[in-house]
């Protein structure tokens, strides 16, 4: 086994991962105005896509009772 690595050796490989790593300046999303439009659009879109999931669930649901299949004429094939 080489030196380093193994059981012993983890605490030395994280040491040298972290002094490897490239140093980030801490980023405040508040003050940038540009990230405050990213982070307000991806919540929009987030929204956008649950409750995309949400209706879609509701309406398959919704074709099975016989009131919803009465009222559209019981629809079949492509009308469905």
């Amino acid at each position: 086994m080489a030196p380093g690595i193994g059981l012993g050796g983890h605490k030395n490989e994280v040491e040298i991962a972290q002094a490897e790593a490239p140093q980030l300046t801490k980023v405040k999303w508040w003050k940038d105005a540009g990230l405050r439009k990213l982070y307000a659009l991806s919540m929009v879109v987030c929204l956008a896509s649950a409750t995309t999931g949400y209706d879609g669930s509701m309406l398959n649901g919704l074709q099975i009772l016989p009131v919803w299949q009465n009222y559209f004429n019981h629809p079949q094939g492509s009308l469905l």
